[in-house]
């Protein structure tokens, strides 16, 4: 099975925006992408240039570092139950 343009998630954006998660191959090397996507048509969401491409061996090392900002997010109060709004 190839990991050719498989999105695995998105996140909303609000704005017709959304940030698009993706397992993609380039030039036999297999990658994690997010992109911002935009929705020039309602419903229709299309890649943008804003984003970042990863080698996929650097996933875990990226969801470490999303768990620790999580956990910091969380000590300051930012999400969860003691979240203070903006």
């Amino acid at each position: 099975m190839s990991a050719l343009g498989v999105t695995v998630g998105t996140i909303d954006k609000g704005h017709a925006a959304q940030l698009r998660v993706s397992l993609t191959s380039w030039r036999d090397k297999h990658r994690v992408d997010l992109r911002e996507c935009t929705a020039t048509v309602p419903g229709i969401y299309f890649p943008t240039s804003n984003g970042v491409t990863l080698d996929i061996a650097k996933l875990p090392e990226l969801i470490e570092v999303l768990l620790s900002a999580e956990v910091e997010a969380r000590t300051r109060g930012l999400i969860g139950e003691k979240a203070v709004a903006a």
